[in-house]
């Protein structure tokens, strides 16, 4: 091949070269150029859940509006349930109204138990005969504790003052009436009196009202423990008093029985002349108690060692005395059983008789009597007596 055939054909496949690489060099600026395809963009949307678990449980108590003579009952609540028993104290504090109007409390302390939302306190609410405004106290809580641990940051008190309010209902038209009654002893024989006493009261008694009265068993029974009575109650007009009082007497017919103490209910109804009840209801009544006097314990009589355990001689029954709840232990040290000082003690338990409110008729029921087993290394046996356990 000639030397300018050889260097013709080499011009040749170098521009060839430069076409193919600026054929690249376009494809290449043409997709750079290009539209770009289509992106989707999703907005991610982190959703901040709140832990519940973590969160302050909150305390409030509501508040409560009743009558004179009624048991206001606060709800204490939470607003979420704990995994431990919430503790509060809890105290009254007079707002219009004064200590004499209810039952005061003083760092009472209540429980909500794990799991459980509330809980109640009572506050009961004393009655009067005032023609008053309507009056005001106050349940405040404090000193939230959970699990017995004060910790603000898992137990704290959102409301922590309840309002009651009490509505005074000396301001009906006329006139009110009430009824009381008393406690007797029952006696051996008739002749002793159980009265009730019917009180009238109001701003203008100047107009004549009566009312009626009568008896109804309640466990004495009519005839037997007492004279049943059924009458009407007049009052007559006052132009200057404001309260008026009528005493019913009702003869209680005594025994010598031994037997529970009794009850005997006085009723009243059926006011005229634009008289009311208390509280504007159809019927009041009061209970009146005969305490019954007879039993096998006489409180009278001197008490010493039983002749059966001891001889007497030089006793001291009942130096020393140690009561818990239901037992009583009596020493009775000196009693000379034998040639030593050993005393004894007797063991008694109280019988309530079956009234267990009613005090006066319980007894104590002898059961056994211990002595010392060794008189000769344990003198005065029963001269300090304890009960444990």
């Amino acid at each position: 091949m000639s030397s300018a055939n050889w260097f013709s054909r080499l011009k040749r496949q170098f521009r060839h070269c430069q076409n193919r690489k600026s054929r690249l060099r376009g494809q290449r600026k043409r997709q750079h150029r290009s539209p770009a395809a289509a992106v989707l963009v999703v907005p991610i949307v982190i959703e901040t859940l709140e832990d519940r678990t973590m969160l302050t449980a909150l305390l409030s108590v509501d508040d409560v509006t009743a009558s004179e003579n009624e048991t206001f009952t606060f709800q204490i609540s939470l607003d979420q349930a704990a995994a431990e028993d919430v503790t509060v104290r809890v105290n009254t504090v007079t707002d219009t109204a004064s200590d004499n109007d209810f039952t005061f409390l003083r760092d009472k302390l209540v429980t909500i138990p794990a799991g459980e939302l509330a809980t109640q306190v009572t506050v009961h609410v004393h009655d009067d005969e005032s023609l008053e405004a309507d009056e005001t106290f106050s349940l405040v809580l404090s000193d939230p504790r959970l699990g017995g641990e004060s910790l603000l940051s898992e137990l704290d008190i959102a409301d922590a003052t309840g309002q009651g309010t009490i509505l005074n209902d000396d301001w009906l038209p006329g006139s009110v009436f009430t009824i009381t009654s008393e406690k007797i002893v029952e006696g051996d024989s008739d002749g002793q009196l159980l009265k009730f006493t019917i009180t009238r009261t109001g701003s203008d008694l100047n107009f004549d009202t009566s009312v009626n009265f009568s008896t109804i068993d309640g466990t004495a029974v009519a005839g037997k423990d007492y004279t049943a009575k059924s009458e009407v109650i007049d009052f007559a007009a006052s132009t200057y008093m404001t309260s008026q009082t009528v005493v019913v007497s009702i003869n209680v017919q005594g025994d010598s029985l031994q037997e529970l103490s009794e009850t005997v209910i006085g009723r009243i109804s059926n006011p005229t002349g634009g008289s009311v009840l208390k509280g504007n209801v159809s019927s009041l009544d009061a209970t009146g108690i005969i305490a019954n006097d007879d039993s096998d314990f006489n409180f009278q009589d001197s008490y010493s060692a039983d002749p059966a355990h001891a001889n007497h001689t030089g006793d001291a029954v009942g130096s020393a005395v140690a009561i818990d709840g239901d037992v009583m232990v009596v020493g009775a040290s000196n009693n000379k059983l034998g040639e030593y000082n050993s005393g004894a003690a007797y063991i008694y338990v109280r019988n309530q008789q079956g009234t267990p409110l009613d005090q006066t008729d319980d007894t104590w029921d002898y059961q056994t009597f211990l002595k010392s087993p060794i008189p000769q290394e344990q003198t005065y046996f029963g001269s300090s007596v304890a009960i444990y356990g």
